[in-house]
């Protein structure tokens, strides 16, 4: 666990238990990168403020039912898909909604997008996987060892090293299911 993690869980149990004062410096911290990946994806400023204002309220509304042992940053992202999603769907059944006549119609850049998964993916294998498991991954996935090859240069058997393999992409899936989720659900609305 890193001392980021370790300051982040630290301000999760506190806004647990009230304290405006952690809730403060969690929005401090995260509202400015929250704020630009919504911007990035809906392309309106006051959209995006709005978005982010739901998102940290309901931050603070559901502050009892938060595990401190889950990311902060992965929190964060499911509650702000789901609000982009929710925006989306408003968008597109009431067309008026904003005023113009012909709506609002979001768009995304999948560059960004993909680079922020990309990022998210690389801070689990970094951050969240033991030692010994993000080893044997990055041989496997980045050096392009076999199991058996991995197997021999560390001493241990396949079957460890399949094993490993296996646990460190369930971490990776459940971590990024959601943001998958959105990419998809995004990209057949703009169909």
């Amino acid at each position: 666990m890193t001392i980021d993690d370790k300051t982040d869980r630290i301000l999760i149990i506190g806004l647990k238990y009230g304290d405006e004062a952690c809730f403060e410096q969690l929005f401090r911290k995260y509202y400015p990168r929250f704020r630009a990946y919504t911007y990035r994806l809906i392309h309106d400023n006051q959209q995006a403020e709005d978005i982010l204002q739901n998102v940290f309220m309901k931050l603070w509304m559901n502050r009892l039912n938060i595990d401190e042992n889950v990311s902060i940053v992965a929190y964060l992202f499911v509650l702000t898909r789901n609000e982009i999603l929710n925006y989306i769907r408003y968008s597109r059944m009431h067309p008026l909604a904003d005023g113009t006549e012909q709506g609002y119609e979001p768009t995304v850049n999948n560059e960004f997008f993909f680079n922020d998964l990309y990022a998210m993916v690389a801070d689990i294998i970094e951050k969240k996987l033991p030692e010994r498991r993000r080893e044997i991954f990055k041989m496997n996935r980045f050096e392009h060892l076999s199991t058996t090859e991995i197997a021999a240069r560390l001493g241990i058997s396949p079957r460890t090293v399949e094993k490993q393999i296996e646990l460190a992409l369930k971490a990776i899936r459940s971590a990024v299911g959601p943001i998958l989720c959105l990419l998809i659900a995004i990209n057949f609305a703009q169909s």
